[in-house]
């Protein structure tokens, strides 16, 4: 499943950063992108760079339910108005150690203010689908909802909700690299200690 999620995601890219034409806009639109998301009077394009952590709301009895979910995203978005931009992200679901996910996700993205953007996005993943809503100040730390169906390792399907908070822009990036190193690190010391 994994060659069909990165031809969608690849496919989903090339046309968040395709050019929206016959569309007025209503103010001045910058031409530049931006790594840190910005209204389009300040960026035409913006990346997508998250890391977020969210606690289980629900428990659908099976126990990774209740571990924490962390989540790493990468994608581009495009503003097509002066206040919407659309795109797309994949990402890397972590719940417990040995189970984890990748996805694709198209989002949303309305700027409610300037520096306070609302994200709905809704996706698949390589063992279900999911969907979710974010808000964030300044698109540097946030907050989100989701629900996710899934498939877990002993054949059972579930579906949970998560809230968490999110780091975006350079923080996420920090946090994601910092996280995977950590996760890196506790793997390497858990087989050592099998020896």
């Amino acid at each position: 499943m994994g060659h069909p999620l990165c031809v969608v995601a690849l496919v989903g890219l090339a046309l968040a950063r395709s050019p929206v034409s016959a569309q007025a806009p209503s103010s001045p639109r910058a031409t530049r992108g931006c790594f840190r998301g910005k209204p389009a009077a300040e960026c035409s394009a913006f990346w997508v760079t998250e890391f977020s952590v969210a606690a289980p709301l629900s428990n659908s009895g099976d126990e990774i339910d209740r571990l924490p979910l962390f989540t790493w995203e990468v994608g581009v978005m495009k503003n097509v108005g002066a206040k919407t931009a659309v795109g797309a992200a994949v990402l890397r679901e972590q719940s417990g150690l040995g189970y984890d996910r990748i996805g694709f996700a198209p989002r949303f993205r309305y700027w409610a203010a300037p520096d306070l953007p609302i994200d709905v996005s809704a996706g698949v993943t390589s063992r279900g689908w999911l969907g979710r809503v974010a808000v964030s100040a300044n698109d540097y730390l946030g907050a989100t909802l989701q629900a996710e169906r899934h498939d877990n390792p002993w054949g059972t399907r579930s579906t949970s909700w998560s809230l968490g908070g999110r780091l975006g822009a350079l923080p996420g990036v920090v946090a994601g690299g910092g996280s995977l190193a950590f996760f890196f690190v506790a793997l390497a010391s858990l087989g050592g200690a099998f020896k």
